[in-house]
């Protein structure tokens, strides 16, 4: 079974939630921009998986477009 931060499994957020919690984070905050559904469908969301799985709370704030 892939472990924890297994970019296989969880894609790269996963590694941002184990920083974070290796590192005891109080908050993470993370930028995020508007994707279609198409595109959330073949590239995944990196910022869906932190906000799911980071045991501390986390603060996104939307990229101006640009």
């Amino acid at each position: 079974a892939p472990r924890r931060g297994d970019p296989g499994r969880r894609g790269r957020g996963g590694g941002v939630v184990d920083a974070a919690t290796a590192l005891d984070a109080s908050v993470l905050v993370i930028g995020i921009k508007h994707r279609t559904a198409t595109g959330k469908l073949l590239f995944g969301s990196s910022a869906q998986r932190i906000l799911l799985d980071a045991t501390c709370p986390v603060l996104a704030v939307k990229v101006p477009q640009g």
